[in-house]
């Protein structure tokens, strides 16, 4: 077991990690994912290389160099470009402590006795990596000796919150079995893109610091027990929008199908879930609906929405979802409460369908399309899927500012 696949169980559902396993290559390695987790795999091995460089004194620039044309035999070249000079701007203003391991592998077993990676106890292992102590001053404690452990994130998504998350449980876990004697411990995620650092210390001297050690122990045993317990049935959920794996989960498609026979939106909760459901990756809903949209096209405002053979166009919920198009037209509070989930639907990424948009922006009386949504999209995600989408306000454009507040409902 790894921290990885801790994850995936939690995030995902247990069934999405039943996937994950049969789709790993062999015991010893990750299954090699979509465009983003490839990425991040050439961005790691780049500051790898730029770490043990700088250790030994030698160019960072050039390491870095050579390990990307070597990874151009295993993964697409623009790919491994784009994370090379990921890597070459991250390290542009950071310092890679010489003094720390670096992808440094261990393993324990069910009592957190540290074994050989490959021994037949072991229960979790893991791979950090920058891992080693050092010297710190503390106002309260005076000096210390810290174990550090850090992670490099080359996601968009690093957040505070992460430091509770599975991974850095088990790094507090595996640092005091590590270090016994250091004086406290230390969990860093540094952000690549944004070069922002998340961290946390824990004194051991400290009673409520010391505890909450503890906690964290326990909280990633009842993590580790539930994994090796799971009858590993679906979950459909927000997980699927992390899943790797939904193309290949009968579940998912199921619930896909289902939802493609729905005729109307009204609870905004209810679509939140919906919409995160149907933007994960998958072809399913795609060929569907544009199978449907051929045989059906319909128009609203003016516009034809459906499948064009000539330009090969897909719009994704054109025909299946008509009768809530029309109840745009109506003026009532559930067509309102409509026109708002389509207006928030297009921004997601869940459909594209620009016609939408527009409707949905008179309806609700905004003057554009990006009004609308600057306006409506806050409230909507603040309150349902703030952490899954990251989403950040952007500023209206010049003549595009939100009108007065509504008196429709929500």
């Amino acid at each position: 077991m790894s921290p990885t696949q801790i994850n995936v169980f939690s995030d995902c559902c247990p069934y999405s990690l039943k996937l994950y396993r049969e789709h790993r290559h062999d015991d010893s390695g990750d299954a090699e994912g979509p465009a983003a987790a490839e990425f991040g795999i050439v961005a790691h091995a780049c500051l790898h290389q730029a770490a043990l460089a700088e250790k030994a004194g030698l160019p960072r620039n050039e390491a870095v160099e050579a390990i990307a044309l070597a990874l151009t035999k295993k993964y697409p070249a623009k790919l491994v470009r784009a994370a090379a000079d990921h890597a070459l701007e991250f390290m542009f203003d950071w310092t890679f402590p010489k003094s720390f391991d670096y992808e440094h592998g261990v393993a324990f077993d069910a009592g957190w006795k540290q074994v050989a990676w490959d021994s037949g106890d072991r229960r979790i292992r893991l791979i950090l990596d920058c891992v080693g102590v050092l010297d710190a001053a503390d106002d309260v404690y005076g000096e210390l000796k810290v174990a550090v452990a850090e992670d490099y994130k080359t996601g968009f998504g690093v957040c505070e919150e992460d430091l509770d998350g599975p991974q850095c449980l088990a790094y507090t876990t595996a640092l005091q079995r590590m270090f016994p004697d250091a004086d406290a411990y230390e969990v860093r995620l540094i952000g690549t893109r944004f070069h922002k650092i998340f961290k946390r210390r824990w004194v051991k001297e400290d009673e409520d610091q010391a505890a909450d050690l503890r906690r964290r122990e326990m909280t990633l045993d009842f993590y580790m027990r539930a994994c090796e317990q799971s009858e590993f049935k679906p979950r459909v959920g927000y997980g699927c929008t992390r899943c790797r794996f939904t193309s290949s989960c009968e579940s998912f498609k199921t619930h896909v199908e289902a939802a493609q026979a729905r005729s109307v939106i009204a609870d905004v909760t209810q679509a939140a879930t919906d919409f995160g459901v149907l933007e994960a990756r998958t072809t399913v809903l795609e060929s569907y609906l544009k199978a449907k949209a051929k045989e059906q096209p319909i128009e609203l405002n003016g516009y034809v929405l459906g499948y064009h053979e000539g330009n090969g166009t897909e719009i994704k919920d054109a025909a299946l979802l008509g009768e809530d198009f029309a109840k745009l037209m109506d003026g009532d509070a559930k067509a309102i409460q409509v026109a708002r989930s389509f207006a928030t639907a297009g921004e997601l990424g869940v459909t594209s369908i620009k016609a939408i948009l527009g409707a949905s922006a008179k309806k609700l009386g905004y003057k554009s399309k990006k009004a609308c949504v600057d306006a409506e999209l806050p409230k909507y995600v603040e309150s349902t899927v703030t952490t899954r989408f990251c989403w950040k306000k952007k500023k209206d454009a010049p003549g595009e500012a939100a009108p007065a507040e509504k008196k429709e409902p929500f």
